[in-house]
């Protein structure tokens, strides 16, 4: 086929022919005992002592790879090739959060709603973010809280609060009022 009889090929018929070869090249591949979803997975990934970290392609931060002619995640596959077939409608959830780590240990099945409370619990959803200490932005502990309010109240001023503590004025303002920390008592 001619490079310029291709190009004036309709666009969706040029899709069509680029897929249908595509399918072709890995079924023949496959048939040669070339490549196998085994080989391709274990290709892309970097072992540690704790996560497999996913070196190849991402979608939204996650591993991808191509299974059965569709992209799957591939901690979803790693699961699979390792401790067998998931039921659809449930997810591949990781006990590590690590979204790159395709190490069947790390990996657990649930429904969508176990993996939203696996979230919440840790912490990582929007309406339910980490707070205090338990926040991994926190640059104040429960007990500097209460030591920082309680020298507010007996008068030190924002400045020096600000300075004995090493934040804005506005962080101390913020946590000296309750607007933030508000749960420490």
């Amino acid at each position: 086929m001619a490079k310029g009889y291709f190009a004036s090929l309709p666009e969706s018929e040029r899709i069509e022919m680029a897929r249908k070869g595509a399918i072709a090249h890995w079924r023949q591949k496959a048939e040669q005992g070339k490549t196998t979803l085994w080989d391709r997975f274990h290709s892309k990934l970097r072992k540690t002592d704790g996560c497999w970290i996913w070196t190849g392609s991402t979608v939204r931060g996650y591993g991808c790879i191509r299974s059965e002619g569709k992209i799957a995640y591939a901690h979803r596959v790693s699961y699979e090739l390792f401790k067998g077939a998931v039921a659809a409608g449930l997810y591949v959830c990781h006990h590590c959060d690590v979204r790159l780590c395709v190490n069947p240990e790390h990996l657990f099945v649930g429904t969508a709603n176990d993996n939203s409370q696996d979230a919440k619990r840790k912490g990582r959803t929007r309406n339910n973010p980490a707070r205090g200490e338990c926040s991994p932005h926190a640059k104040l502990t429960d007990i500097t809280v209460r030591e920082l309010r309680k020298l507010y109240s007996e008068g030190m001023t924002q400045a020096d609060l600000s300075r004995r503590f090493g934040l804005s004025g506005s962080a101390i303002r913020n946590a000296a009022t309750g607007r933030t920390w508000a749960h420490v008592q």
